[in-house]
């Protein structure tokens, strides 16, 4: 037995830096959480369910923190200690309890009672423990249940008493007491002495509750008499087959009258809820939860939830929030006043059921979803980015999916039993069939003109053999039974065929039907095991094949003879693949989550496990290999795609998916790379620390990540040590504004003045390091300029205040303030708003915002040999289209507009300087270069004005002429116009981005993020710095620009006549590749990658008639 020490504060940093981060991937429950509690300080959220699990969330972020795992059975109860030190849990037999203090470590385990732990109770003063059980036993019909009381400092148990009856909660009374509520009575027990004083009783049996304050006694049942659980235990769901609506009884404690029944509920009530402070009870029947006032005894909120049922609830201190588990596994976080959900806590990440890797190697489809029978999600990677190319939904989630021996085509199937064909690259279905039932398998013809189908349908057996892309049936082959697995023999001419029963795979000839030979192993489990998996050597002598139960047993396909027989995986042969060496296969199984978390590499010769790949939490369900023999990737129950070293078994890097497009990828060293969205939901955890992905955006984000770990990228180790990491320094604004002119909402940092300007302290402290560098941003762009002694100089101190003064435009001002430690990691944003409007009107000397376009093309240059075709087209096509779009949104629109000769360095740079000048904090900019760009031998960027007469080999010389990424990057953060962008179509433009991460040593391909994140602006590129931009004659114009321009008409809009920054994005992340790829480029090259871009929205702009966000 463990005992418990008393573990002081003090060493809560101690422990916290002693541990090294842990990646969380966020997975939530996967089966009913129905047990919940908040602690005394509202900073935690514990749940239990029955997938045998504890799960801690921080309240606040709604981040899940910490699981606690390897339960026995269900967990059955949860509670924390009133001084917030310990949490406790119960499952069958077993307790557990956990230091919060140390991170949740923990401290004591053991099998405390002979069933179920029920119910848990501390004292007040945090000194004893109350655990409760069923014993099995009855008397007088009823259970017996034995409560025993513990002395919390070393786990003693002090106590052992028995009380009859349905048990339904422990609590203490703060005169020390311990009340048992069961069914219709209250028993008091003495913890001192063991004994039962007394018993309050309150009539019928029902579900039975106490309100926090003693006051009410509230029972639950039916209209007829019958009680809650009765019904709950009949399986049954609504009032009719008890002639009533279920009823909530409020008792008066201590006069034992019935002072009121609510009504109305169609379904046994689950579970009660009390606030804090009495008043409010809330109830779960069937999918709803019912909020009663016990004030004025009537119901105030009816909240529905269609997609589950809740049950077990608990309340923040102040009563302003409360939380429900759920039969789906997901808990819900209310805003108690508003009567709304405001937070989900569950697993956001995909969990991974299947995925293939294309022949080519250009694409990986992952198939997942957030739940079983959830929403599914098809992602298509494309690897040669490292990025989500195409993403699909289904209402059903999606159940297989391959692509075609020739890349071109990917099959996928349903729960809505639809077999669909679609176009490889895009996504886009060529044919969908509708299936008798789910499907179960397919397989291609080498060739990839035809493949065979099944379908779980286990009325009529049947194999198709269909026509690509059409997906028409040309022959329907019966089968002894369901298929559960397929596969093409070398001659095309015939099928194996696993069979899902029987433990038998057969060999049909695809022309006749006819089986020509069956491979079977007879044992006692024959009949119900199925064959899932089937691998084929190379000289097709050998069949290879993985059943339900874990075993691969190896066939002379000649012969049909069984040749031998490893069990490599516990359970379901989920995933086995041929490497290409040919001499080994990779295996994984599980036929639950958690029966096996191992990948086995076998060799087929031996029939021996030469390697054994560890650190998938849960079973995976699918591998793949690249081609080249090095690498693996495999998909898990766990959530997570890993990519694993084949020659070393080490694990190199984790990647999640999120519904949509959003992913994230972390490598082993903690570099990342993902879309913003997904950063943002992921972090790691030290203790119940949290350290947000984003915040140490500048020492890990890079890009291309994965395919550059594909081309065995030798990279420089991180700056910073991600296992060392520093905990993330903290920052607040206080504003120090006129307060006659200030009025304050309540508790969220909103601020009204009449004041134009706005005075701010900003504190920043870092408990274990110095600070760096502050930040301040005004409705998102960065304040520079006058703020520079922002950049702390003094470094070394571990706590710095600026003060400084803003100038507020009118309307509202969102100020956020971040700060970095030495290592350069961020910390959370302290965020207010200052709402400006003038006290009288000739105090304002404001105007409506003007937008400044700055617009550049640059066909004809200097030098001949540059000659462009359609920059000066796109360039004037763009200033009509901002020109028409702004008429109605601003108050003017200054427009300056080079062209060829006019487009030298010095009238570009005198352009700037004017919008540097004149431009205000409310108006927009937008630059648009339409021309050459180059990478010089430097790896500098520069855009290439008129009068370049040399693009390499001359570096001096393109300093002297060119305009420089450093330059461009200047005048953005000098430009006082808060909203900005930067469309540059120019070959290498995303080279223009190099410089900031330069500055600072980072990577260049991080360089446009980097950007966005610390200046507030936004940059659309048409080219990675080692790739170049197109043009057609077809269009007129170069591709980027083309959909730029088709975006601003409609295109990109999503249906509500906006169109924000990021829609625009993805459209052009979606279309240029296939304008390009659509419109060969037949002289001027200029290849379109749209690099990341967008991270935040701009504000609105009318653009032909749409909303540009």
């Amino acid at each position: 037995m463990k005992k418990i020490a008393s573990i002081g504060l003090t060493m809560l940093s101690i422990f916290s830096m002693a541990q090294k981060p842990v990646l969380m991937i966020p997975k939530g429950h996967s089966d009913n959480a129905d047990k919940v509690a908040i602690s005394g300080d509202d900073k935690y959220v514990a749940t239990g369910g029955w997938d045998k699990s504890v799960h801690i969330w921080q309240l606040s972020t709604g981040n899940e923190i910490k699981v606690l795992d390897g339960y026995p059975a269900w967990v059955n109860s949860v509670a924390f200690s009133p001084d917030n030190r310990l949490l406790v849990s119960g499952s069958r037999k077993e307790l557990r309890i956990n230091d919060m203090t140390a991170g949740a470590k923990e401290i004591f385990r053991q099998a405390v009672h002979a069933e179920n732990i029920s119910e848990l109770a501390f004292s007040a003063d945090s000194k004893l423990l109350a655990t409760a059980s069923e014993t099995g036993k009855r008397m007088n019909d009823e259970p017996v249940n034995e409560i025993k009381i513990w002395k919390v400092t070393g786990m003693l148990m002090q106590k052992r008493i028995e009380v009859n009856g349905n048990l339904w909660s422990l609590r203490f009374e703060k005169n020390g007491e311990l009340l048992a509520v069961l069914y219709g009575k209250i028993v008091h027990i003495d913890p001192v002495t063991g004994t039962t004083k007394f018993t309050e009783k309150f009539g019928d049996d029902g579900g039975s509750y106490l309100s926090p304050d003693g006051n009410w006694f509230i029972s639950t049942g039916f209209e007829n008499g019958n009680n809650g659980l009765y019904a709950d235990s009949l399986g049954l769901g609504s009032f009719e087959n008890f002639g009533g609506h279920a009823t909530v009884t409020v008792i008066d404690r201590h006069t034992k009258l019935v002072v009121h029944v609510f009504k109305g509920q169609k379904a046994s009530i689950k579970d009660v809820g009390f606030s804090p402070d009495s008043r409010y009870i809330t109830t779960a029947a069937d999918n709803t939860i019912f909020i009663y006032d016990l004030e004025e005894m009537k119901k105030v909120a009816e909240l529905n939830n269609k997609m589950s049922y809740p049950a077990g609830f608990a309340f923040s201190s102040d009563g302003k929030t409360f939380i429900s588990g759920n039969y789906d596994g997901i808990i819900r976080v209310y805003d108690f006043l508003q009567h709304v959900v405001k937070m989900e806590l569950g697993g956001h990440a995909n969990i991974i059921y299947n995925m293939d890797l294309s022949p080519d190697e250009k694409s990986l489809v992952i198939q997942g979803s957030q739940g079983y029978y959830r929403d599914g999600a098809v992602q298509l990677l494309d690897l040669k980015r490292g990025a989500v190319a195409k993403n699909s939904r289904s209402s059903e989630m999606n159940f297989v999916g391959a692509f075609s021996p020739d890349s071109k085509y990917l099959v996928s199937g349903s729960f809505e039993y639809a077999l669909t064909v679609m176009d490889a690259s895009t996504l886009q279905a060529l044919s969908s069939v509708e299936q008798k039932d789910v499907a179960s398998s397919f397989a291609f013809s080498s060739d990839g003109k035809k493949m065979v189908t099944t379908n779980r349908d286990n009325d009529n057996h049947e194999m198709e053999l269909r026509a690509l892309p059409s997906g028409e049936v040309l022959k329907i082959i019966k089968l002894p039974y369901t298929a559960g697995s397929l596969l093409f023999a070398p001659d095309g001419r015939s099928v194996y065929v696993g069979i899902v029963k029987d433990n038998s795979t057969v060999k049909i000839d695809l022309q006749n039907g006819n089986i020509i030979q069956t491979y079977k192993h007879a044992d006692e489990y024959s009949d119900v095991t199925g064959i899932r998996r089937l691998v084929l050597t190379k000289d097709g002598n050998t069949l290879l094949t993985g059943d339900d139960y874990g075993h691969i047993r190896w066939w002379n396909t000649a012969t049909g003879k069984e040749i031998g027989d490893l069990y490599a995986n516990k359970g379901r042969v989920n995933g086995m693949i041929m490497l290409p060496n040919g001499k080994q296969i990779a295996t994984c199984g599980g036929e639950s989550a958690f029966t096996d978390a191992e990948i086995k590499i076998i060799d087929i010769a031996t029939r021996q496990v030469v390697k054994t790949l560890k650190g998938h939490g849960n079973s995976p369900t699918s591998l793949v290999a690249t081609e080249d023999g090095k690498y693996l990737l495999s998909g898990s129950y766990d959530r997570t795609i890993k990519l694993w070293n084949l020659a070393t078994a080490e694990s190199l890097a984790t990647m999640v998916f999120f519904n949509g497009s959003d992913w994230v990828m972390v490598d082993k060293n903690g570099r990342f790379d993902g879309t913003p969205d997904g950063m943002r939901q992921m972090y790691y955890t030290r203790g119940l620390e949290v350290l947000p992905l984003e915040s140490s955006f500048e020492q890990f984000y890079t890009p291309s990540l994965l395919p550059r770990l594909l081309q065995g990228e030798n990279f420089t180790p991180p700056a910073v040590d991600i296992n060392t990491i520093k905990k993330a320094p903290t920052v607040k604004i206080t504003y120090k504004g006129e307060t006659r002119n200030l009025e304050v909402a309540d508790d969220d940092q909103v601020y009204a003045s009449s004041s134009p300007k706005a005075l701010l302290d900003i504190t920043a402290s870092s408990a274990d390091d110095v600070i760096s560098e502050i930040r301040l941003y005004q409705n998102g762009k960065l304040i520079t300029g006058g703020t520079r002694n922002l950049v702390v100089e003094d470094a070394g101190k571990p706590t710095d205040t600026k003060t400084l003064e803003v100038e507020l435009t009118e309307g509202e001002n969102i100020l956020k303030a971040v700060a970095l430690n030495s290592q350069r990691t961020e910390s959370k944003p302290s965020v207010i708003t200052v709402n400006y409007k003038p006290a009288k009107k000739e105090d304002n000397n404001l105007v409506g915002p003007t937008l400044h376009l700055l617009i550049v093309g640059v066909n004809n240059y200097k030098n001949p040999k540059y000659t462009l075709n359609y920059a000066s087209a796109d360039a004037t096509a763009f200033k009509d289209a901002m020109e028409n779009g702004s008429k109605e949104i601003f108050s003017k629109t200054s427009v300056t507009f080079l062209s060829d000769a006019q487009a030298g360095k010095d009238n570009i740079v005198a352009a700037l300087n004017k919008v540097k000048e004149t431009a205000a904090p409310q108006d927009m900019f937008v630059f648009y270069y339409a021309g050459h760009g180059v990478i010089s031998d430097a790896k500098e960027f520069f855009l290439v004005p008129y009068d370049v007469l040399q693009l390499y080999g001359n570096d001096d010389a393109l300093a002297q002429k060119g305009i420089s990424a450093e330059q461009l990057q200047e005048f953005s953060k000098e430009i006082k116009a808060q909203k900005q962008l930067f469309i540059l179509d120019a070959c290498q433009s995303a080279g223009a981005l190099n410089e900031v991460a330069a500055s600072r040593g980072a990577a260049e391909e991080k360089a446009i993020a980097q950007l966005a994140r610390s200046t507030g602006t936004h940059w659309l590129t048409a080219s990675g710095s080692e790739q170049f931009a197109s043009e057609f004659a077809q269009l007129g114009h170069g591709s980027f620009t083309y959909c730029i321009l088709e975006a601003l008409k409609g295109a990109a809009d999503n249906g509500d006549s906006k169109i924000t920054v990021k829609e625009l994005d993805a459209y052009l992340q979606d279309k240029v590749p296939e304008i390009t790829q659509k419109y060969k480029a037949q002289h001027n090259t200029r290849q379109a990658i749209i690099m990341e871009t967008i991270f935040r929205s701009l504000s609105c702009i009318n653009l032909g008639g749409m909303n540009f966000w």
